[in-house]
């Protein structure tokens, strides 16, 4: 009953699936090793330098420009690409307390969601932090990702509480963000990316359909590999297709309580199965992501297990007289903590 489920949650899509499988071209590789590599920034990937739950990663600087970082990793995972797959789909790292993420909520219907679930605790200095932020917002200046709009209703909200860091407050703070997230997210599900509001927290607004895209397309071979879904990613493509899945996460980056929303689309082609996050909406620190991930099933020792590439991008804000310094930074810290989350992902499967 459980394949059946996880086959379900992979294949569920129909007219989507046609159109990237009539677009999808048949392997002419003998090996997932030098398919992968025929893309992937990643140097020497290979079965014996996968050995031991080994994670191989790398920062494709070449390719990270203006506000795009781009973050490759692969590993194998002893499990098989079906089960991987469904992990992935439904991975929760709010399980894993060094990845620092405070709550994971998933829905396969954006209507649905208990935004209301989400912790916002005083105690937490993260939580603490968002609502100092908040009470600094101004129109066109604020670390909050927001529109001018959006500021201007949460001055209203918070104006009458006078500053004050109580409990109150951040009552007030968690209802203005479960009306806005909730807002965002059926925006998205009627109109994919081309409704949402832009981030006016600076000197030019920031539209996430642009930085999405702008992450979609950094890496000329990626983009190549998966121009079908991207495409339709970019288009209006929620509204005829749902996801399988929207998920939330409140984590803290940076100090920093820190919300997002973004949706999965899984999808299973002759040779692989393959996943597509996109992160639509993040209210601080970043402006928005997208994951692609590839698994490939490897026989090893006689036991199916499964090759894993990803690749991890974000919008981040980058400018000035050190933005290459920055931008080198921001690139070893995500890979750090890409490669951490992997080892919490691989750790949820048994060794061999």
């Amino acid at each position: 009953m459980k394949n059946s489920k996880n086959q379900k949650d992979i294949n569920g899509f129909g007219l989507l699936f046609l159109i990237y499988f009539a677009f999808c071209p048949i392997s002419l590789f003998p090996s997932p090793f030098d398919e992968l590599s025929s893309f992937s920034s990643i140097p020497n990937v290979s079965l014996s330098n996968l050995s031991n739950n080994t994670i191989l990663g790398n920062f494709d600087d070449k390719n990270s420009k203006g506000h795009s970082l781009l973050i490759e990793t692969c590993f194998i995972v002893p499990a098989e690409p079906q089960a991987v797959s469904y992990a992935f789909l439904h991975w929760d790292p709010s399980k894993h307390p060094s990845l620092k993420v405070l709550a994971h909520l998933e829905n396969t219907s954006a209507s649905s969601f208990t935004f209301n679930s989400l912790p916002f605790d005083l105690k937490k200095a993260p939580v603490k932090k968002l609502l100092v932020e908040a009470f600094r917002a101004k129109p066109g200046k604020s670390v909050l990702n927001l529109s001018i709009e959006e500021i201007k209703q949460l001055q209203s909200t918070l104006s009458p509480l006078k500053g004050k860091i109580d409990e109150s407050s951040l009552q007030s703070l968690k209802t203005f963000f479960i009306n806005d997230l909730q807002a965002k997210l059926l925006s998205y599900s009627q109109s994919g990316l081309f409704k949402l509001p832009p981030y006016e927290n600076g000197n030019s607004p920031i539209k996430p359909v642009d930085e999405i895209s702008n992450l979609a397309k950094a890496n000329p071979k990626i983009y190549a590999r998966y121009q079908p879904l991207i495409d339709s990613l970019l288009s209006n493509w929620a509204s005829q297709q749902p996801p399988q899945n929207y998920y939330c996460n409140f984590f803290d980056a940076n100090g920093m309580a820190t919300l997002s929303l973004a949706s999965s689309y899984g999808f299973k082609t002759q040779q692989s199965w393959q996943q597509i996050n996109c992160e639509f909406y993040v209210s601080s620190v970043y402006y928005n992501g997208m994951e692609i991930i590839e698994m490939w099933p490897l026989e090893l020792q006689g036991k199916i297990e499964t090759l894993v590439w990803k690749a991890h991008m974000l919008a981040v804000p980058l400018g000035g007289l050190l933005e290459d310094v920055n931008r080198m930074a921001y690139g070893i810290a995500l890979l750090q903590g890409t490669k951490n989350a992997d080892q919490a992902f691989l750790s949820e499967f048994s060794s061999h």
